[in-house]
């Protein structure tokens, strides 16, 4: 069986600042990683009862509400941690080790010493490493053109007449080869795109989801990690908004061990209080950050399908809570994939469970890290394809690694690790008390902002608060039960759910143990992402969208030339006319607003590290919302520098759809 992975690679190794002469020449790459299995069977493109792999539907939002309900919806009112205490026997131990190894899940370097056998790349091969961009799905297609030349070079072309190929990507790849996906199904020949395009199956990108969902984590909650971190580390200590993913899954982990040791007696001590600030930190400590820290270094890797699968449904609703653009819809596309092969037995679900770690996005963010480590900023495009195709040849050569790759150690000792632990617990312990004095002090600004005053009266908005407060119907804390229609009165017995709703047994019972509120949000969610979605994946290719990829076999000789390459500037290729001209010329190509020239009014895009962008009315409004300075942010439009916050940002065009 094999298993692709399409990843784009930048040569960019550091933050670098331009000059009024010289912009950043950044060169795009697109790498075509193969991994094959010899003893895993393949993926036929039928079933034995003649079902085809592909949805007719599409994305099937009613599948998905279905099948959550009926499967999913009782299991989602209690926490993560607590529910999946019952998987132990399952998952890999808390030992020293694994949590050395755990807080290193998101650094690639293969020299680390307790990663190495993991990090290896025996099992993945090479296809192509190219000077070409992946910006949108005509560049998916090219790339994938690549593969099936490939494929019908080695006399292979049988294997994708009948057999699929998992494909294994980022947002940005699941989106765009869905979509030619989709458009061939609908529009076969005539969408202009290669039938071989079919045996192609987009899969979520776990470590991809893993590392969003912790870094977007830590962003929402930053002021609560932010205590944490100046109480263990010094209040001098600088936290940045978004830091390196080593402090924060450092920061996550050690927060969630110090939770562990202390979670049963705080529980014990609140019982059932309807507090906002006590169901904030349940549902951070006790729900969120354990799933985040373990779905993909525990339940994904050690290949407990069943526990993975609720997860996946548990990460998108928190992604959906927590408003995270691109990440609320696709973890929905996998389980709209997911339910409907379960439904008609396609005999991938039994590989999937069988085999589930192979399905990685780990084997192309590996080499690209071996890359970037050996060489350098300097590197031509075509000294960088060289030594792709070195690393490749070489992977397995242990005399060629341990002569050009030193080893380092990234532990923390164990006594130095249970200290930090046990000064995370007592941290939270203070922090529980004063809450418990706190207890019905939060004050609520219309359901929009409430105001916490155990973080030194910190106003925060709704993400922040359980998934009850994003729904219709709000929890009441004067009310034991929130249920419609309740009309119990001698029974003081009620259940808090980690959602933030409560109820009595007897009407959680008559409800099947289902948050009937939450239900109706997470259903409405999942119609309104799907019918986006849908936009989206059926809009038919534009002319300039479908063009050819010429690969030459030969090397790239000095004159290549690219038109996504963004060359220094100098006289030589500009053309010399007055500022009128200019002005003229900008707004004949709807660049430029005549009647209003402020770019403090014009629309704004913010670029994450996966390719995925939010976009905002006006920089004003990314202030607002982000935090990130706005002249910060102009300074990176006008080239004076690279970042804002961490983000690459530049304006929307008013032709940009």
């Amino acid at each position: 069986m094999f298993v692709l992975n399409i990843d784009d690679y930048h040569n960019i190794h550091r933050r670098n600042q331009p000059t009024l002469s010289k912009t950043h020449d950044i060169n795009h790459f697109v790498t075509i990683l193969l991994n094959s299995n010899s003893n895993i069977p393949k993926i036929p493109f039928y079933s034995s009862n003649n079902i085809s792999i592909h949805n007719s539907k599409g994305i099937d939002f009613e599948l998905i509400i279905n099948y959550i309900n009926n499967n999913f919806m009782d299991k989602l009112e209690k926490s993560y941690y607590q529910h999946t205490e019952i998987w132990k026997q399952h998952l890999s131990d808390d030992s020293y080790e694994n949590k050395m190894e755990f807080l290193t899940i998101h650094d690639y370097d293969r020299r680390i010493q307790n990663q190495q056998e993991l990090r290896s790349m025996k099992n993945s091969k090479l296809v192509d490493f190219i000077l070409h961009s992946l910006h949108n799905t005509k560049d998916y297609i090219e790339s994938a053109n690549i593969l099936f030349a490939t494929f019908e070079k080695i006399e292979q072309e049988d294997y994708l007449n009948n057999f699929v190929i998992p494909t294994i990507c980022d947002w940005p790849g699941q989106i765009n080869l869905r979509r030619a996906i989709t458009l061939r199904l609908n529009e076969k020949d005539n969408s202009g795109i290669p039938s071989q395009i079919l045996s192609l199956i987009p899969m979520i990108g776990l470590l991809h989801v893993s590392l969003n969902s912790r870094e977007t984590l830590f962003q929402i909650y930053h002021f609560f990690f932010k205590m944490i971190y100046h109480n263990l580390f010094g209040e001098n200590k600088i936290l940045a908004q978004k830091p390196k993913p080593r402090l924060i899954d450092l920061i996550l982990n050690l927060t969630f061990y110090g939770w562990k040791n202390i979670c049963n007696l705080i529980i014990n001590r609140f019982k059932n209080i309807k507090d906002i600030e006590y169901l904030i930190l349940i549902d951070l400590l006790d729900n969120s950050l354990p799933l985040t820290l373990e779905i993909y270094a525990k339940l994904f890797r050690c290949g407990f399908y069943k526990g993975y699968l609720e997860s996946i449904v548990r990460i998108w609703v928190l992604f959906q809570r927590l408003q995270r653009h691109n990440y609320n819809k696709a973890p929905l596309i996998f389980l709209s994939d997911v339910f409907y092969w379960t439904i008609n037995k396609h005999p991938i679900i039994d590989i999937l469970k069988n085999n589930l770690p192979i399905f990685n996005d780990y084997f192309v963010e590996n080499f690209h890290s071996s890359l970037r480590y050996q060489t350098a900023e300097s590197n031509t495009e075509k000294q960088i394809i060289q030594k792709a195709k070195i690393i490749d040849i070489e992977r397995n050569d242990e005399e060629f690694k341990s002569a050009f790759i030193n080893t380092r150690s990234t532990k923390i000792s164990k006594v130095k690790l249970i200290s930090l632990e046990k000064k995370v617990s007592l941290i939270l312990l203070s922090l529980f008390n004063e809450i418990y004095h706190n207890i019905g002090k939060t004050k609520n600004n219309n359901n929009e902002t409430f105001e916490l005053p155990s973080f030194n009266n910190k106003i925060v908005d709704i993400r922040v608060l359980p998934l009850a407060w994003s729904t219709s119907n709000l929890p009441d804390e004067e009310k034991i039960c929130d249920a419609e229609n309740c009309n119990i009165t001698n029974s003081s017995s009620n259940i808090v759910l980690i959602c933030g709703h409560s109820y009595h047994k007897e009407c959680l019972s008559f409800l099947n143990e289902k948050c009937e509120y939450c239900f109706n949000y997470l259903s409405k969610s999942i119609k309104t992402n799907i019918i986006s979605l849908n936009k989206r994946l059926f809009k038919s290719l534009n002319d300039d969208e479908i063009t050819e990829i010429t690969k030459d076999n030969n090397d790239l000789d000095d004159n290549y030339e690219d038109e996504n390459d963004i060359r220094p500037v100098s006289a030589s290729n500009l053309e010399w006319c007055t500022q009128k001209e200019n002005t003229q010329h900008a707004v004949r190509l709807r660049l430029h607003n005549s009647r209003d020239n402020n770019r403090y009014q014009r629309p704004i895009r913010q670029i994450f590290d996966d390719g995925s962008t939010q976009e905002f009315p006006s920089i004003a409004e990314a202030q607002r919302t982000t935090g990130i300075n706005q002249s910060n942010i102009d300074v990176v439009y006008r080239g004076l520098r690279a970042y804002a916050g961490g983000y690459y940002w530049e304006y929307v065009k008013c032709n940009d759809t």
